[in-house]
Formats: C-alpha cells, structure tokens, sequence
C-alpha cells in the first residue's frame, strides 16, 4: 500500500502523546511508531508535528523517508524538498529566531538535513535517468541540474547534464556542464573532449587548446584527439605546432580526410595554394565525393591554382 499525506489522525493529542507514563513530541512518537512498523499512524504523528511546527527538517525528512520506502517518490521528492528549505548544516541555524533549541534538537537538525540532501539526491538521480530513457530529455537536464544545484561535486550527475544538453543541442550548457565534470576528473579523456568540444563551438581557443591537449596526453593512440588539437592551433595561428598535430593524426590514421581537410585548409590560410591543392586532390582520391575538399579546389582553379 502507498502511503499519501492523508493518513487518517489516529493520535489526536494536543500537548503530546503518552507512552509507559512518559510524554512523547509528536516527532518522537512517530518515530517510536515507524520503529514498530506502525506507518499510517506514524506518518499521522508526524502530520500533527509539521502543524505545530512546520519547518521542522527532521519531521519532513522522517516524512519523505516513509513515502519514499512506500513507493510514493514525488511526495518523497517534496518533502525533501522542504527539509531542504528549511534546514542547513549550519548549527547556527537552528538557534536562530523565537524558538531556542536544545543542542540534541540541533545535532538533530544537522542531520535530519544533510540526509535529506542525500536522499534527495538519490531520488532525483533516478528520477532523471528515468525521463531520459523516455525521451524526456528536457526534463531529465532539469532534474540533473537540480542535483548539481545541491552537490556541487556530483561527477556522474554533471557527466549527464552535459549528456543530455549535448543532446539538446544546448552547446553552452553542455560545455559548462562538462567543464564542471572534467575539473573534478581530470584524467578522463572522454571528458576533457567533450569539454574541448564546447570550448571550440564557443571560440574560448585557449580552454579548447588545453583540453584537446590532456585528452591527447590521456589518449595518446586516438587520432581524433591530435586531429582536435590541429584545429585548435590552426585557429589560433599558431600554424607549425597545427602541422605536427594533423601530422600526428595521419602517422595513425594515413587516410583521415578531416585532418587531410585541416592540414589542407591551414595551408590555404598560409597562402601556400600549391600545397592546400595537393592535399585537397589527395583527400579527393580517398574521398571522391567529399564536399570541403571539392569546392575549395573549384575556388583555388579559380584564383588560377
């Protein structure tokens, strides 16, 4: 059975509930109930505990733990969520305004806190992967998001953000999102090239240069990863260290018409048609119906090369 929010009152005690001679907060006796598996009468204790008080992160989170475990997630999800809000890891905290409370209650609050976080994270970590196996990518960024919002070192949920916004076509928040995870893994090679790839749609050269060349570092037998890095410094002019790069491509990869088309398109740049035009005609003979190398040879026969 699935627990909601409207468990029947059973308890209904104004000043507290009693138990062997002894006087119970609401908050107390429902967890003296959910000790004894008693979960509607627990959740009604805890009901009448948010009533007196509701901004109590230990009676939410008690709360969102009962619904969670009952299957009922997204009222989990919103109690957490008000645990949340209401809480802090801060022991200053909870002496704040009229109420002062005892240090256990804080140490309590402290807690009650940092699980909720925990839970919640939990809980939005599946919900998300959820929405993106249905497709539901927007909502699946939204909810990672949300993850990172409460955990700022969330690796696996910054890798997904940026999964799912690349797949959005979102290129500057997949670049942010990957910056973020390649910062907290650096040794990461598909990281640092998912960052380098936003980085260079963006035209930040310099962040681009420096992740192209860790992901060459990490995956030195990759000629994509040294094709990457030839573009980058080709853009920034820097056109000898570009050579060596596409070069470093090719030696692994002889017939890789993107740094044939690279290498091609930086001697163009140098002015040195001649050698642009070789290139493209070698990228024709591997690719005949590649269309950068045939329209820029139609350009360099019409300049007279």
């Amino acid at each position: 059975m699935k627990l909601g929010l409207k468990a029947p009152l059973l308890l209904l005690l104004a000043a507290g509930c009693a138990a062997n001679g002894k006087k119970y907060s609401h908050y107390d006796m429902g967890q003296h109930l959910r000790g004894q598996n008693k979960m509607e009468e627990a959740v009604a204790e805890f009901q009448l505990s948010l009533a007196a008080d509701p901004d109590d992160p230990a009676v939410h989170n008690a709360l969102a733990e009962i619904l969670y475990a009952n299957g009922n997630r997204d009222r989990a999800i919103a109690e957490w969520e008000k645990a949340i809000a209401s809480g802090s890891t801060d022991p200053a905290f909870y002496q704040k305004g009229e109420k002062k409370r005892s240090v256990e209650w804080i140490g309590d609050g402290v807690k009650a806190f940092q699980a909720a976080n925990d839970e919640i994270i939990k809980a939005y970590m599946e919900q998300a992967g959820e929405y993106f196996d249905k497709g539901q990518v927007p909502e699946a960024a939204a909810t990672w998001a949300k993850v990172v919002a409460l955990k700022k070192d969330h690796l696996e949920a910054w890798r997904l953000l940026g999964k799912a916004h690349k797949k959005l076509k979102n290129i500057p928040s997949a670049y942010e999102a990957f910056k973020a995870a390649a910062l907290l893994s650096p040794k990461e090679a598909i990281l640092q090239k998912e960052y380098g790839y936003g980085a260079f749609a963006l035209g930040k050269l310099n962040e681009a240069e420096g992740a192209f060349g860790k992901w060459v570092e990490l995956d030195p037998m990759n000629p994509l990863s040294y094709n990457n890095l030839g573009a980058v410094l080709a853009k920034l002019e820097r056109y000898d260290e570009a050579y060596a790069a596409y070069d470093k491509a090719l030696e692994k990869q002889p017939d890789m018409v993107a740094a044939l088309n690279g290498k091609a398109t930086a001697y163009y740049y140098q002015k040195n048609y001649d050698e642009a035009r070789h290139i493209w005609g070698h990228v024709l003979e591997v690719a005949p119906d590649d269309p950068t190398a045939k329209e820029n040879i139609r350009t360099l026969v019409r300049m007279g090369y």
